[in-house]
């Protein structure tokens, strides 16, 4: 970013544009679901499966943190890689809630 002194106004330049969704995307290292252990329901963790399951085989690894009788457990899924997608990250986003998903980048 410059001063441009004929036009008097900033001028910026770039060697590259990304899409921000698609960079969001490509620099994501592990996804963690925050939660508490008594507010979990059984669709909790059938949805959480469910969701792995269609988004499966990726590279991003899956941890869940939930407390419990104030511990932390942190249950880390290695087997549970994830493939990252915009459509991936509004599901959870939207049905885990903003507040209790952590991206790690």
């Amino acid at each position: 970013m410059s001063f441009d002194d004929y036009s008097g106004q900033c001028k910026m330049s770039a060697k590259t544009l990304v899409d921000l969704d698609q960079l969001r995307v490509q620099q994501l290292k592990k996804i963690t679901l925050r939660g508490n252990l008594s507010e979990l329901q059984e669709r909790d963790a059938d949805w959480i499966a469910s969701l792995f399951h269609q988004h499966g085989g990726g590279d991003v690894p899956v941890e869940v943190s939930l407390l419990f009788e104030d511990q932390t457990v942190t249950l880390q899924l290695p087997e549970q890689k994830v493939t990252i997608s915009e459509q991936f990250l509004e599901t959870l986003d939207k049905v885990w809630g903003r507040d209790r998903l952590q991206l790690h980048y």
